[in-house]
């Protein structure tokens, strides 16, 4: 069955689907059986709509992230760039690789 038209709301050929479905309604597909010789008319209806936050995507153990340290954290500037990190005075904050930044938590980014 292979889909050759979708349609949204408010497109020629959905009007009689706009007045029964309302604002529900995001799409009209017009299928087609090429082995029964059919044309089917499908909708696409919202049922349910409910709030939705999305959780933050995990950055991966080889990104390279900023880090913004204040000019007086001297001891904490020193254990970064122990860690691997490297200041970047264009931007003033020190970049340093996800993996690196796990110490002191065993298993972080493995």
């Amino acid at each position: 069955m292979k889909t050759r038209l979708t349609l949204k709301p408010g497109q020629r050929g959905t009007r009689k689907l706009v007045e029964e479905y309302g604002e529900k309604l995001l799409y009209v597909r017009y299928r087609y059986d090429a082995e029964q010789k059919r044309r089917i008319k499908t909708v696409e209806v919202i049922v349910d709509e409910v709030p939705w936050l999305p959780k933050m995507g995990r950055i991966s153990c080889t990104t390279c992230v900023g880090i913004e340290i204040a000019v007086e954290e001297v001891p904490l500037r020193k254990q970064v760039k122990e860690a691997g990190g490297r200041e970047m005075k264009v931007h003033f904050f020190t970049a340093l690789r996800r993996a690196r930044f796990c110490f002191g938590r065993r298993g972080a980014c493995e």
